[in-house]
């Protein structure tokens, strides 16, 4: 409890802290104003951060690259500490909409292994079956691609209405 609220405060501060090894129960604070509380450490270091305001539970990197169209199926397969962690169960890819908001509450500043990676956006782009979206962990952004040059990225699953 004191420890949790020492990394609420230092954050809230503006310190530079390593959250992986902030205790579970640890809320977090963004320079965007964003408020994530740490909800699951495994002992292999997969994390879930919950955005206290769009009350998504968020999970770490699930892989290193897989095909677009197995994204989705990772997250609806229930898999102790990457998909089921502290007994909820990550079953959705997330929207465009999910990582726009996200990163206006500072996400990126939280959630572990976002830099130097794309992630797969539960989206598809109106009459052009071809294109997509992948959300960049360096830009915090999505990005346009051709599936057909670009087909294994990484994924994330997220759990609605967690807190």
């Amino acid at each position: 409890w004191i420890s949790a609220l020492f990394f609420a405060f230092h954050a809230l501060a503006g310190a530079n802290l390593d959250l992986r090894k902030a205790p579970v129960g640890t809320k977090f604070v963004t320079s965007k104003g964003g408020a994530f509380s740490l909800v699951f450490r495994s002992s292999s270091g997969q994390e879930a951060w919950l955005d206290e305001k769009s009350k998504i539970l968020w999970g770490d990197a699930l892989s290193e690259r897989i095909h677009r169209k197995e994204a989705a199926s990772l997250c609806a397969r229930k898999s102790e500490g990457e998909t089921l962690v502290a007994g909820l169960h990550l079953n959705e890819l997330p929207t465009l909409a999910d990582y726009e908001e996200a990163e206006e509450h500072g996400f990126r500043e939280v959630l572990p292994r976002m830099t130097n990676s794309y992630y797969w956006i539960r989206s598809s782009v109106p009459n052009a079956p071809n294109i997509g979206h992948v959300f960049s962990g360096n830009l915090g952004k999505p990005v346009l691609i051709l599936y057909r040059s670009i087909n294994y990225e990484r994924v994330r699953c997220i759990r609605r209405n967690a807190g």
